[in-house]
């Protein structure tokens, strides 16, 4: 989950490719993104319509959307996935290490589960549909009872059949390390004894560029729309994902966390050794 409080980052250099090839592939690339999610909603509303007295059938339609949403825009932004081992079947609770927004997008292209997010982004012009169209459990995580609510809400993803993406750092890095884990979410896997898959993120950028933790990665005090218009100009970004192989259970929320956080310093240590 992308916290309103964040680390302080470091000067962010412009991106390479700047100029008008830069300013003109990020302006395609934009209306690109702006133009399927347009029409990736609306082909959700259509369908959900469609399906309202079938809550199984919305839950399936709103899962491909979603994935399709994913698939369609990290095309359109120049992202490359590479993804290694399986993405969980729902339903499912996964972890990962969280680099910025665009780890919503790359995960929601390759694994079908609903998203726990901070809850302004539910308001924000145009994104806040998207977000709440594709079933974003929603909280704000400095309070307690919204917290609860927040666990019932992953509850009741788990029982209809969904998987839930969790970010437990609680906020997003410039990927050197990966932060010390949140545990009051991992309750419902506690109560409902819900093995925790994992997984691990990491970018590359063609070596000419600026490097990923400094123009793909946001975070700490950087500005999102200038951030995302640098992005836009990268010649193009290599979004890498790896699963874990088993997943963790665990009779104790610390515990399990502890042990969820293991695996995915594991993976992404793999991941960055590949990369690199």
């Amino acid at each position: 989950m992308i916290s309103s409080t964040l680390p302080t980052s470091t000067e962010i250099a412009p991106a390479a490719g700047a100029g008008l090839a830069g300013f003109t592939r990020a302006a395609f690339r934009l209306i690109g993104m702006a133009a399927g999610s347009a029409a990736l909603y609306l082909l959700w509303f259509a369908g959900d319509l469609a399906r309202a007295a079938r809550p199984e059938a919305r839950r399936i339609w709103r899962a491909k959307c979603v994935r399709g949403w994913g698939q369609a825009t990290a095309r359109a932004a120049g992202v490359r996935l590479h993804v290694s081992g399986k993405a969980p079947a729902a339903p499912f609770l996964l972890v990962s290490n969280h680099l910025g927004y665009l780890d919503i997008i790359v995960l929601a292209a390759v694994a079908d589960g609903r998203f726990v997010a901070r809850h302004d982004l539910g308001d924000w012009p145009l994104i806040g549909r998207l977000v709440r169209a594709g079933g974003t459990i929603l909280i704000r995580r400095d309070l307690r009872a919204d917290t609860a609510a927040a666990s019932a809400a992953m509850r009741a993803a788990f029982d209809e059949g969904s998987g839930v993406i969790l970010f437990p750092e609680g906020t997003s890095s410039s990927g050197h390390d990966v932060l010390p884990f949140r545990t009051s979410l991992f309750e419902p896997a506690v109560a409902l004894a819900m093995p925790v898959h994992t997984a691990a993120l990491a970018y590359s950028t063609p070596e000419d560029t600026t490097a990923p933790g400094d123009s793909v990665c946001w975070w700490g005090d950087m500005k999102f729309a200038p951030h995302l218009w640098r992005l836009l100009q990268l010649g193009r970004i290599e979004a890498h994902v790896a699963f874990g192989d088993e997943p963790i259970l665990g009779s104790e929320r610390k515990q399990l966390s502890a042990a969820a956080r293991d695996a995915v310093v594991s993976l992404h240590a793999s991941l960055r050794a590949e990369v690199q």
